[in-house]
């Protein structure tokens, strides 16, 4: 398997994992949700799988950020959510996910 699945995978399960957890009422922090937010805007933009990373990994570690985060929403976390898995699990790789 090449390194592009494999990234994907790995944010797949990191943006699902905060997902089922908000969804339970552990809603994020601000600080994660504003890295959150800024993955899925790259996403969104078909930025690069390395840029989503770095922010799912700055939420992880509570990384704090260079400018203000934005407020974003549980809605819109799974309307994002969805496009990301649609963009990068479309296809064969689908049925891994």
């Amino acid at each position: 398997m090449s390194e592009f699945p494999r990234q994907a995978e790995a944010i797949h399960a990191w943006l699902r994992i905060y997902l089922l957890n908000w969804q339970e009422g552990y809603r994020p922090s601000e600080l994660e949700l504003g890295w959150i937010a800024r993955a899925m805007r790259i996403a969104h933009d078909g930025g690069s799988l390395g840029r989503i990373h770095d922010c799912v990994m700055a939420a992880i570690t509570h990384r704090r950020p260079a400018e203000p985060l934005q407020p974003y929403g549980l809605e819109q976390f799974h309307h994002d959510f969805a496009a990301f898995r649609e963009a990068y699990f479309s296809g064969p790789a689908a049925a891994r996910i």
